[in-house]
């Protein structure tokens, strides 16, 4: 409790114990006056400002309605306004709140799903079992951080309407009896060199085909990624993959395409 000073002659305090008085920081007072919510005081013959009670009483009416959420800019209307739009205003004011609860729960539940999932708080939490197995299969950082950032590109085309298509695609491919092919395709290919002879290219895409087509196969029964844009798709991924595969890498993802359609 603040026990109000007692003074001799006309009530007034400096800046610093108006603040004190009120629990506010100087900072916050000056802010106040800045805004143009709480009135400058008149100056002493010496400089400094010099709070009335009254003055008091607007910086304890702006910390009421600041606890609320109410915005500094629609405070002066909140003083002035007679009870009927006080209480308009406040419905208001509710029906934000509830908003913001709604969309704080969306970001915890979000949150927690991170958390359970192991993931990156920077990468869909949906996927991050499966690019964690595909990081787990001894290929380079770079590749690692290649298909992470490809999938990233894939699940912002593809959006929430798509997301749950996208991981059962990607679930498929990372089932445990799948891994060892899984990891000795991803190994070849990351070490496939930039001048790598026709031969090499041509036997690591049939390998590539008779591995992944049966799963094609068994994936395109099910219904496909319907919200995915496959031209906005083929775009990205090819304007990424410019920067960060070598052109015997890049040659064998075009055979792919063009033999697997």
């Amino acid at each position: 409790m603040h026990p109000l000073p007692r003074r001799k002659g006309p009530w007034s305090l400096k800046s610093r114990d108006l603040a004190s008085l009120a629990q506010v920081s100087v900072r916050a007072l000056r802010h106040y006056h800045q805004v143009g919510v709480l009135p400058e005081p008149e100056r002493s013959p010496n400089g400094y400002r010099e709070y009335s009670v009254h003055d008091l009483v607007r910086l304890l009416r702006i910390k009421r309605l600041a606890a609320l959420g109410i915005p500094l800019e629609r405070m002066p209307a909140m003083f002035e306004a007679d009870p009927a739009d006080q209480a308009s205003m406040l419905s208001q004011l509710e029906t934000d709140v509830d908003a913001q609860i709604v969309r704080l729960q969306a970001q915890k539940a979000l949150i927690t799903l991170i958390r359970e999932n192991e993931g990156a708080a920077d990468f869909p939490p949906q996927l991050a079992r499966a690019m964690a197995m595909y990081a787990g299969l001894g290929v380079s950082p770079a590749m690692a951080r290649m298909d992470r950032d490809q999938v990233l590109l894939l699940a912002h085309l593809v959006g929430e309407r798509g997301m749950d298509r996208l991981v059962e695609v990607y679930d498929r491919v990372s089932e445990t009896h799948l891994q060892d092919d899984t990891a000795r395709l991803a190994t070849r290919f990351d070490l496939l060199p930039a001048d790598a002879a026709a031969p090499v290219i041509e036997g690591l895409v049939t390998d590539f085909i008779g591995f992944f087509a049966p799963l094609i196969t068994e994936l395109s029964a099910a219904p496909g990624i319907a919200f995915l844009d496959e031209a906005a798709a083929t775009s990205l991924l090819d304007a990424y993959q410019a920067d960060t595969l070598n052109p015997a890498q890049r040659d064998v993802l075009a055979r792919l395409t063009e033999k697997l359609g």
